[in-house]
């Protein structure tokens, strides 16, 4: 469900931004790719650096790894979608309807920031998951 709103979101601000008559150029497609392709890589690195192996709770280790196998899910499929559009950005189709614009130049547009968005939202979880897991150890061996 969080999906759906999430695509709704994405949806509405891109026809917002096409009925501004607002274009991303290739330019702005290589820019965010490149910057979208390093945070991809980052992420991929922080999920893959995780370790357990110094706490004893196996319930807080198991929720934490699927937590963690669901991000690094999520981060491929999005990157892989986002080199598809990548791939296929000069493709634009525009579909009018009264004063409504949808683009796919906007869909597009608005769905790399919304990438990043992610991302970065992400990488604050990873962080305090990091210092919850310190915390953990902490207190187990007090």
């Amino acid at each position: 469900m969080k999906w759906f709103y999430r695509t709704s979101l994405i949806v509405f601000i891109s026809i917002i931004v096409a009925s501004c008559k607002i274009i991303f150029d290739d330019n702005y497609f290589d820019v965010i790719y490149t910057v979208l392709g390093i945070m991809f890589s980052v992420g991929m690195g922080q999920i893959l650096s995780f370790s357990f192996s110094d706490i004893t709770n196996i319930d807080f280790v198991q929720h934490q790894r699927t937590q963690l196998q669901k991000i690094l899910i999520v981060f491929v499929i999005l990157f892989a979608i986002v080199t598809l559009i990548y791939i296929f950005h000069n493709k634009n189709y525009v579909c009018k309807y009264k004063n409504f614009i949808v683009s796919l130049n906007s869909i597009y547009g608005t769905f790399f920031i919304f990438c990043m968005v992610y991302f970065i939202q992400n990488f604050f979880s990873m962080f305090d998951l990091k210092n919850e897991i310190e915390d953990l150890i902490r207190k187990t061996k007090d």
